[in-house]
């Protein structure tokens, strides 16, 4: 009689899973009702769905209102004037959210922790300083001279040239020179072969890490040759992780696989640096490398191409800055970055290309300990705060038509109307202790290209629309839509 009471009752009792799926139920309804109505942030507008879960971030429109509540526990505020508060100068703040994007969380851009980036950073500074770029400026050149004569190949079969593969394949080879001491000629490649369709398709995948960080490391199990089966365009970017990983281990036993001129480079300096030896396993220096290489690939390809874009686009621009540097450069062949620098139209032609190609386009998070007072609101302390460069870029209170490339806006150094330079926002190298170590390298290697360009070419689009260089998708780096084929031209050699 037991035996059957005993038996009656057992099937009376819910079985373990369904009594696990009723408590996980319980749990997401319980952190729903505590995020809505008990979060610190809860009194912060913003849609309630977005206050619930992060998964609303693939649908979410940009909410009107100069603070919104983005995710569970992220403000993200919309005003220039509050950049610097948000990235101030000499704070070093935790950055959340990052390390989960790539799967090479021990890189510079992506560390979490305040005090670790500025140890890493410290390390890598020196040879981003202009004295260091300026030691390197003659592969720089090398570089660009290959461009050129590339171009020269299309002028003479009178075809079209993509801009958009070619000038990621130069910014490839440049950074492959400074960071290992050699490159992969990407130039040289008939169709400029280069890392850019890879890494948009890393960027895509980004978004996805983002709320599933399994997702990387499921990717990074599945053997190389079954990827680039599945996903041809991946294989550059794959054949550089084996030779990136195989020259680390390489340059880890004592061998110099540096086979450029250059006086050092950014990996020697890493070695050579004061850093403990936990940053200086090779799991930590294989993701600086694509960090680094990831980063001076993408964002100065897009600057140049908007730069190229739109001064071809534009005749009354092309004229002045083709007058100008045949005025500076009489000989064609010789162009020096001094004076290059130097062009006041020429340099706001720079910094309008600047503005409008963003860097990263993505949220930049910052996490301050203290609380952060925005008008009548309290931030409280250790929120993620963020804010984007897009945003900053085409605030029309302090840049009128602001999706309209216009140099003179930067000329007789220009302010807003209550007397604050207008530089303070132009942010796309962003701001304070983590702001982009790549700037000068980026601004040299446009002043070199696009001098380069227009001294001694004229260029004749072909099927080609402002699209191609606009903003048409956040991949944590701006990309244009994807139907884009890309920035084209016909080339042609001028007489002067």
């Amino acid at each position: 009689m037991a035996s059957v009471t005993d038996t009656a009752t057992t099937r009376a009792l819910p079985s373990l899973p369904l009594l696990c799926f009723a408590a996980y139920i319980f749990y997401l309804f319980a952190r729903a009702v505590y995020r809505l109505y008990l979060h610190p942030l809860s009194k912060f507008p913003g849609p309630r769905i977005a206050a619930v879960t992060t998964w609303y971030e693939a649908y979410y429109e940009p909410q009107t209102g100069p603070i919104v509540r983005v995710t569970p526990d992220e403000l993200h505020i919309r005003d220039p004037r509050f950049y610097d508060q948000v990235y101030p100068k000499n704070v070093h703040l935790d950055k959340e959210g990052w390390d989960k994007r790539f799967g090479c969380a021990g890189g510079l851009l992506p560390t979490v922790k305040a005090e670790d980036h500025k140890r890493r950073r410290a390390a890598l500074a020196p040879m981003f300083s202009r004295r260091s770029i300026l030691d390197f400026v003659h592969i720089i050149y090398r570089h660009v001279d290959t461009l050129s004569l590339r171009m020269q190949e299309f002028e003479a079969r009178a075809e079209p040239l993509n801009l958009s593969h070619a000038f990621p394949a130069l910014t490839g080879d440049i950074i492959m020179d400074y960071f290992f001491g050699f490159n992969y000629n990407q130039l040289k490649h008939p169709e400029f072969d280069s890392f850019h369709q890879a890494f948009i398709k890393i960027g895509g995948v980004g978004h996805v890490a983002t709320q599933f960080p399994m997702i990387i490391p499921i990717m990074n199990s599945i053997p190389d040759r079954i990827t680039g089966w599945l996903q041809p365009a991946a294989n550059s970017v794959l054949k550089f992780k084996q030779d990136n990983w195989d020259l680390i281990a390489r340059t880890l036993r004592g061998e110099d696989v540096k086979s450029n001129d250059a006086k050092k480079t950014i990996f020697q300096e890493i070695l050579s640096s004061k850093l403990p030896a936990s940053d200086k396993t090779h799991k930590r220096l294989a993701d600086e490398a694509q960090i680094v290489i990831g980063g001076g690939v993408e964002t100065t390809a897009f600057s140049l191409g908007t730069a190229a874009f739109h001064i071809i686009n534009t005749p009354r621009i092309y004229e002045r800055l083709h007058r100008e540097l045949v005025e500076a450069f009489p000989n064609r062949d010789v162009l020096e970055l001094g004076p290059l620098e130097k062009m006041p139209y020429f340099k706001a032609i720079v910094m309008e290309a600047a503005r409008m190609s963003y860097g990263l386009s993505a949220r930049n998070p910052r996490t301050h300990k203290t609380p952060l007072r925005y008008g009548d609101w309290v931030i409280p302390a250790n929120t993620c705060v963020s804010m984007t460069i897009p945003e900053v870029s085409h605030d029309e209170t302090y840049f009128p038509s602001s999706r309209t490339f216009i140099p003179e806006r930067w000329l007789d150094d220009p302010k807003t109307d209550d007397g604050v330079p207008l530089e303070r926002f132009m942010v796309s190298f962003g701001r304070g202790t983590r702001a982009c170590l790549g700037i000068n390298l980026a601004y040299i290697e446009m002043y070199l290209t696009l001098a380069m360009m227009f001294r001694r070419y004229r260029f004749e689009l072909h099927d080609s629309s402002v699209e191609d260089v606009e903003l048409g998708h956040d991949f944590f780096i701006p990309v244009a839509k994807l139907e884009s084929k890309g920035v084209r031209v016909f080339v042609k050699r001028t007489d002067d």
